[in-house]
């Protein structure tokens, strides 16, 4: 079904400095954390690179291990986001209050989960990429100490979900527009309707 409230003509849509101006300000700290893994992976490979290839390639396999545990975080985040954002346009802080204590429970079973397996059982993960002794020995020190990070990482990605507060004003900003087309909604059926009756407004 068309919603003929909304009327989408190309012809008049204009660039508006200060709107792409207020997307890049809630925008740039997220091209930040996509960008920084690239640039932190590739600088620890030259760092690597200059003791011995076989470091390179444990922190390759390290960090497709890593994937398995960060992926369901990052599931759960993109799924935490649209309740926590809905609750707080309702005004149910008690819902975000418990929606965030629920993921960061699950969080932190699943990372002290792969904290644990990383400690206790680095040869059988490391067994998957027919691993040679060098690379044995290098892998079991590396995923022992990095593992050890873990439980912070998931308290921190999902503490970085309970900022609704930190662009208050952007929403504030939202709200008085979008009451401000349904107000000129309203008066343009008004008037359509005094028109179709006859009326002058």
């Amino acid at each position: 079904k068309l919603n003929h409230d909304i009327h989408i003509r190309p012809r008049m849509i204009r660039f508006h400095k200060d709107t792409v101006v207020n997307i890049y300000k809630i925008g740039f700290p997220s091209i930040i954390m996509q960008s920084i893994g690239s640039v932190m992976t590739f600088c620890m490979n030259q760092i690597l690179i200059a003791f011995t290839t076989t470091a390179t390639a444990v922190l390759g396999v390290y960090f497709k291990l890593q994937s398995f545990i960060f992926m369901p975080i990052f599931g759960m985040n993109n799924g935490l986001v649209p309740i926590i954002a809905y609750n707080y346009g309702a005004r149910q802080p008690k819902r975000i209050t418990g929606t965030l204590k629920c993921a960061l429970g699950a969080a932190m079973t699943i990372m002290v989960t792969g904290m644990l397996l990383f400690q206790l059982v680095p040869d059988v993960l490391l067994g998957f990429f027919n691993p040679s002794d060098t690379f044995l020995a290098i892998g079991r020190s590396a995923l022992a100490l990095a593992a050890i990070t873990d439980p912070a990482l998931a308290l921190a990605f999902v503490k970085a979900l309970n900022q609704p507060a930190a662009h208050k004003e952007i929403l504030e900003s939202l709200e008085k527009r979008t009451k401000r087309i349904q107000q000129r909604q309203k008066e343009a059926k008004a008037h359509k309707k005094n028109v179709r009756f006859g009326k002058k407004k």
